[in-house]
Parts: structure tokens; sequence; C-alpha cells
């Protein structure tokens, strides 16, 4: 192939298109009949699939080299706190309770008959006042 690029001059990288060669080191277009540089359009914006414009969003971010990297400085740790040994206090285990049914309850009204004849008098008032309190 003997076709030479028209903006480089180079023609070991010169690939061939369908009415035009595209140079392989410089990428410009070389049309095959005239032997010209082929002008193409300028890039138009890139848009989406719905027509809205894509922004790119690492314009303008600075990038450091990669050899450039510098560790955080270090911080001096804070001092130890001084360890006091503490007994740790004991924990009351619960002791089962027993549970207590209290005796039933009987109402001891005394002998049915108190034979008053063998009481002293004092005795007779005793027993009628705890009998009868309010009189």
């Amino acid at each position: 192939m003997a076709e030479q690029c028209s903006n480089c001059g180079r023609s070991d990288l010169m690939q061939p298109l369908v009415r035009t060669y595209q140079c392989l080191a410089c990428g410009a277009t070389t049309d095959m009949a005239t032997h010209q540089e082929v002008v193409t359009s300028p890039q138009p914006a890139q848009v989406s699939a719905t027509g809205a414009p894509i922004i790119e969003m690492d314009k303008g971010t600075i990038e450091a080299p990669a050899n450039e990297y510098r560790p955080p400085t270090p911080v001096d740790p804070p001092a130890p706190e001084p360890v006091v040994l503490v007994a740790p206090e004991p924990v009351p285990v619960p002791q089962p309770v027993a549970e207590v049914t209290p005796a039933p309850v009987v109402e001891d009204h005394g002998p049915e008959f108190i034979d008053l004849s063998v009481l002293t008098p004092e005795q007779v008032a005793a027993i009628e006042s705890i009998a009868h309190p309010e009189v």
C-alpha cells in the first residue's frame, strides 16, 4: 500500500475503509480519490438515549501522582490510664423460697357449757367483760 497519511505522512499504518484510509498513528482520515485529508465534523456533545446531555463528573479534579503518597502523621496516643484492681462485689444468689401454707384458722369458742356455779363472782364479771366489752 503506497498511500500516505495527508496529516502525518506515514504510510505504514494506513487502514483502508470504504472510501478513505485511516492513519493508525495520528487518527486522521485521507480520501482515496483526492488524497486529501477528510475534515470531520466536530465531536457532538455526549447525550444519553433520551437526548439529555451527559455531564462528566470528574472534570476539574486534580490527581496526585502515585509516588507522592504521604502517610498521615501519627498523633501521640493518650497516656494509658492507671489500672486499679477492684474486687467485684458479690452477687447475691436468690434462695428458693419455700411456700408457707397457713394453718387453717379454727375459731375456738371455748367449751360449749361453762358451769358458772364453780366460779367466783369476780371471775364471772371478768368473763362477762370479755364476752361483751361494750357494756
